[in-house]
């Protein structure tokens, strides 16, 4: 089951996603864009969760596999 798009469990050998490093932001569009800039590899497109209010997301890798989710807006 995917939680948000763009988003698919580890398989059962790989340690599942139990934690997230989340980066909260005022400044969504800019930071999207310059960590894609930067080489950065998204695992979706940002996403706007009206149902949330303004709630923006995206997620991404870091170089050791942790997810790492950038957030504008309050859930």
């Amino acid at each position: 089951m995917s939680m948000w798009k763009g988003y698919t469990q580890p398989s059962s050998n790989q340690q599942p996603d139990t934690l997230m490093f989340v980066i909260y932001t005022d400044d969504f569009k800019n930071i999207y864009q310059k960590l894609k800039n930067n080489g950065i590899e998204f695992l979706g497109e940002p996403q706007k969760i009206s149902d949330w209010g303004n709630f923006s997301c995206v997620y991404f890798r870091d170089p050791e596999g942790n997810l790492v989710g950038i957030y504008e807006g309050y859930i």
